[in-house]
């Protein structure tokens, strides 16, 4: 009977834990929006006033930026510095993206606006980059604005999930 009890318990605590975890995601993601938010901001800071090439306006954000964001920056710049001549700038960029999808809690929408983003890096004059940062800034301000009003609600309901789970089991098990 006490093994019995001590598995319902490991059961029940593992089911909330998931619950809480899944439910914590999109806190995540408002995380990592919002530093790739920041990130565009001194990218676009870099192209108008610094007017910095594009490796060391990589650089420069991937120190200025928390991970896993700066790591997508950092891999970026390491591919431009190392790239043949004739390598796109975008193809690095979803290169250096993708490499980092998995530490990132983007969503597939997300992932697509970011290399949509990157398929203008290195083609366009200065006015129409800021223009595209822009765009993909104002994306990432309407995903952090709906985020905002949700991610308490889908908290409660993943938490909530993940009890009702646990007891489901642990019925299941008596």
């Amino acid at each position: 009977m006490p093994i019995k009890i001590i598995g319902m318990v490991i059961v029940m605590a593992a089911c909330v834990t998931a619950g809480l975890y899944y439910g914590n995601i999109q806190n995540y993601r408002f995380s990592d929006l919002s530093e790739m938010k920041r990130a565009l901001a001194i990218l676009a800071a870099e192209i108008e006033f610094a007017r910095a090439p594009l490796p060391e306006a990589a650089r420069s954000i991937a120190l200025r930026v928390k991970p896993p964001v700066s790591d997508v920056f950092e891999n970026f710049r390491g591919t431009l510095v190392q790239a043949r001549a004739d390598a796109e700038p975008w193809e690095l960029w979803e290169t250096s993206l993708s490499g980092n999808a998995d530490e990132l809690y983007f969503n597939r929408e997300d992932l697509e606006q970011l290399a949509a983003f990157g398929k203008m890096l290195g083609k366009l004059d200065r006015k129409a980059q800021l223009g595209n940062i822009d765009i993909v800034s104002g994306y990432i301000d309407s995903q952090l604005q709906y985020l905002n009003s949700r991610r308490h609600e889908i908290r409660k309901l993943f938490g909530g999930l993940g009890v009702i789970s646990g007891l489901l089991a642990v019925i299941i098990f008596i």
